[in-house]
């Protein structure tokens, strides 16, 4: 396993600085997924954290997952 892998899996640090992450702090990303999407696309955010942008285009009609690695 590399540092890099290690490091996002085992991370809790940066998992405790995801969950203080608000929605408005993911307005750019959701704003472009958006223009890509549109009401009704497909969204697959890969490495999605806690979910925040997924949940947030759910909301506004697109189908969206998210992948996750990290353990914590």
């Amino acid at each position: 396993m590399t540092r890099h892998e290690k490091y996002y899996l085992e991370n809790k640090k940066y998992t405790n600085f995801l969950d203080t992450q608000k929605e408005a702090d993911f307005k750019k990303y959701i704003k472009y997924a958006l223009l890509g999407t549109g009401k009704g696309g497909t969204f697959l955010d890969v490495g999605c954290g806690t979910g925040i942008v997924v949940q947030s285009l759910k909301k506004k009609g697109v189908k969206s997952v998210g992948a996750e690695v990290s353990k914590t």
